[in-house]
């Protein structure tokens, strides 16, 4: 059994087959355990990039707050630069840990937080597996993250966020 995931936010390219939220417009279903929310940061420079983010970040938390069932946000954006400075791997880092105590705080209840960067991803279907696969963990086996794709390219996202911990 999949786990049910609402997906919300930009429409990116790895994402778009994700069908496990309604048709826009639809109401999407209040028993979701995880929301993904895809954040387009193509064409930005690194500092409206950030900026995007931190607000994709506020309005992924308004929309988790509809799903009483969800203990699972997971934020996942693609850009178009080369690299990343470290200001940016900073800004993600910060997202996932301000959100993931945020979400606890307001809600009384394990959260796990999850800011992934798919630019480089070339396996949705696998991308989908990762995602459906991180929604069905107790929450709290991940906390808080920020990921790349070659992170998880081989291994589950709990396992990449506690390498990544370490």
């Amino acid at each position: 059994m999949t786990a049910p995931l609402v997906v919300l936010g930009d429409d990116i390219p790895v994402l778009r087959e994700l069908h496990a939220a309604p048709a826009l417009g639809e109401e999407a279903p209040r028993t979701a355990c995880g929301v993904v929310w895809g954040a387009d940061l193509t064409g930005l420079t690194a500092r409206a990039a950030r900026s995007k983010l931190k607000a994709a970040a506020t309005k992924a938390v308004r929309a988790a707050s509809h799903h009483p069932g969800a203990s699972h946000l997971i934020i996942v954006f693609a850009h178009d630069a080369l690299h990343r400075d470290e200001a940016y791997w900073t800004a993600t880092e910060a997202i996932a840990s301000r959100l993931h105590a945020r979400l606890e705080l307001a809600r009384g209840r394990e959260w796990d937080v999850i800011v992934l960067d798919a630019s480089r991803c070339d396996d949705a279907g696998l991308l989908h597996a990762r995602l459906r696969d991180a929604a069905t963990r107790s929450a709290g086996s991940v906390g808080n993250a920020s990921l790349e794709w070659h992170d998880i390219r081989d291994q589950p996202i709990h396992r990449a966020a506690a390498r990544h911990a370490l």
